[in-house]
């Protein structure tokens, strides 16, 4: 009979969801604010998605790898207070910049610390709870993660809202729904202080044969991070530019903009990643990896002809639509993750957590510039911005699709789906 789960196991799920969702907050906050932010410091529509993809990506990726080995070798609630301070602050300058290189460095400020909250966030939940409940867990995480962008984007219209009620010019209406983003952050950093690390899951002393099979678990962990990165690309194309879709293609101000793109993530960020992740773990205790994975083919199955109609021509139709591509994006997201999980050593966690964070920004990265650049190719398409989302997630999806499919089967051949050191041995 297994020992019951800890209190301060659930405590530290409740505070990596709170600073989950902080981070997402200082993140994504700026998705709703495109044309406010490149009006008034005067952008281009190429400088406003290096804002939004490769500022914040190119500080993210240069800290993963770096930070998830200090993380796998230093106390990760040190790790976490770190970054959440940087992130809080990089969002205080970005509300305070009055030029894009000002601007550019407060997204840099976020994207490293941001770098830190992956591989101690699952380092933790994963010595904290049992294998069995791992999707679940890591959903109810990601899920934070899912909804923070919403959040962000639903608080922006809202704070919009209110500042121009309030007789509060553009200039600053913006700034301060940033600067309102960013307070959340200053204050999980004081509650940080008061909580005690969980201890690390003891490792096995490996064998004479362990060197070559802890090398060998590299081969699958590439791979899965693979379809990750090409399922993130759908969800960076989609957050970046669902709000902006909805200003220059539907008519709808900004603020109504993102409340309405907002919510659709708010719910899709909630609901996917944990019905993925009940489904997920119901499957794995039937037919192990092979059963989480078979969730994330039929997730990004549907998800690819959904993509072929985000060109809808209506309000509500897009927003379906966007319900429907939202669902099915953080199933695949939740899938990977739990499975990258389940493939890596446990002194390996932080580091796999790390390349999962690094894959993913720099595919939302280019999720955000691909669509910048396809709608510049085709300015004479009725709905430019959302045929540009097309052209970018549908090629992503399917490679997404072939990949999950390609790890499915080699699974499948392996003796015991459970020991990802077996299929890394299978794979190589």
């Amino acid at each position: 009979m297994e020992p019951p789960i800890a209190r301060t196991a659930w405590a530290w799920l409740a505070l990596l969801i709170a600073l989950t969702l902080s981070s997402a907050l200082c993140t994504y906050c700026v998705d709703g604010l495109v044309d406010p932010v490149k009006v008034s410091l005067h952008l281009s529509d190429g400088r406003m998605s290096f804002l939004l993809g490769w500022a914040y990506v190119g500080a993210f990726a240069a800290a993963s790898l770096p930070g998830g080995w200090i993380n796998d070798h230093a106390p990760r609630r040190r790790m976490l207070t770190l970054g959440a301070a940087l992130w809080g602050l990089g969002a205080v300058c970005c509300a305070l910049a009055h030029s894009f290189p000002q601007f550019c460095a407060g997204r840099m400020l976020v994207g490293l610390g941001q770098a830190t909250l992956a591989p101690a966030s699952f380092s933790i939940l994963a010595d904290s709870f049992p294998t069995r409940l791992r999707a679940r867990i890591f959903g109810a995480a990601l899920a934070a993660g899912g909804v923070g962008p919403g959040i962000g984007l639903t608080a922006t219209g809202i704070l919009l809202s209110l500042a121009a009620r309030a007789g509060i010019g553009a200039e600053w209406n913006w700034r301060l729904a940033i600067l309102a983003c960013a307070a959340p952050a200053f204050v999980l950093v004081l509650v940080l202080f008061f909580m005690p690390e969980p201890p690390r899951t003891a490792h096995v002393p490996q064998t004479a044969s362990a060197p070559t099979a802890d090398r060998r678990f590299w081969a699958p962990l590439f791979v899965t991070l693979l379809a990750i990165a090409a399922v993130t690309l759908s969800d960076g194309a989609q957050l970046s530019w669902s709000a902006a879709a909805l200003v220059r293609e539907h008519s709808l101000a900004v603020a109504d903009a993102a409340k309405a793109a907002g919510l659709v993530f708010i719910f899709c960020g909630a609901a996917g990643p944990l019905l993925a992740g009940a489904l997920a773990d119901l499957l794995y205790r039937r037919h192990g990896i092979a059963g989480r994975l078979m969730v994330g083919l039929g997730a990004v199955g549907l998800l690819i002809p959904l993509q072929f109609f985000f060109q809808a021509s209506s309000t509500p139709g897009l927003l379906a639509i966007l319900v429907g591509a939202g669902l099915t994006v953080v199933t695949g997201e939740v899938i990977g993750a739990a499975v990258l999980q389940d493939l890596a050593p446990s002194n390996r966690r932080g580091l796999a957590a790390s390349a999962n964070s690094l894959f993913g920004s720099m595919a939302i990265g280019l999720g955000a510039t691909g669509v910048a650049v396809f709608s510049k190719l085709s300015p004479s398409a009725a709905h430019p911005i959302t045929h540009a989302m097309t052209l970018t997630t549908v090629p992503a999806s399917a490679l997404a699709l072939v990949v999950f499919l390609a790890l499915w089967v080699v699974v499948r051949r392996s003796d015991d789906t459970k020991a990802g050191l077996r299929i890394a041995a299978e794979m190589t």
